[in-house]
């Protein structure tokens, strides 16, 4: 990322890092005092969270909960999460990662997308992954002539 930086490259392909389970990465612990700590690599993880965007390069970052992440992520950090995806919570876990208490008034199965820097406050369903079978269903009736294929193999 510092590369892309430097060189104001902002035309090579995008990059996305995926950091499932951040509440379990005790080396960013904020705690003050903390022995698995690792300030360095905060500083380069709050940096990509900066600059990277700009220069294509972004974190997906997902937690359990929103004290999960507080306690891996400064203040900072956390501004810096321009999209916010959040299902059904507490109202005060909703104002923290929010700044407001929609999650908390939401149903089951149902989701907040929040992005401050655009202004968009919307709710969506969520949705669960396909079974393999499922899948293999719909595949496999993409392999069989329909009768429109069909009619047009004997013409």
């Amino acid at each position: 990322m510092r590369s892309r930086v430097e060189q104001d490259d902002m035309l090579r392909p995008a990059r996305i890092a995926y950091l499932f389970g951040i509440h379990r990465a005790r080396e960013l612990d904020s705690d003050i005092g903390s022995l698995d700590a690792d300030p360095e690599l905060a500083a380069a993880l709050e940096e990509i969270m900066r600059d990277g965007p700009e220069a294509g390069v972004h974190l997906w970052i997902w937690s359990d909960t929103v004290a999960g992440a507080a306690r891996r992520l400064s203040s900072r950090m956390m501004r810096e999460c321009s999209w916010r995806i959040a299902g059904k919570m507490s109202p005060d876990d909703s104002l923290s990662l929010l700044g407001h208490e929609r999650a908390a008034e939401i149903r089951d199965r149902q989701l907040v997308l929040s992005n401050d820097d655009l202004g968009i406050l919307t709710r969506a369903i969520a949705f669960g992954l396909p079974s393999a079978g499922w899948l293999a269903g719909i595949l496999g009736g993409f392999a069989r002539p329909g009768p429109y294929q069909q009619e047009n193999a004997d013409a």
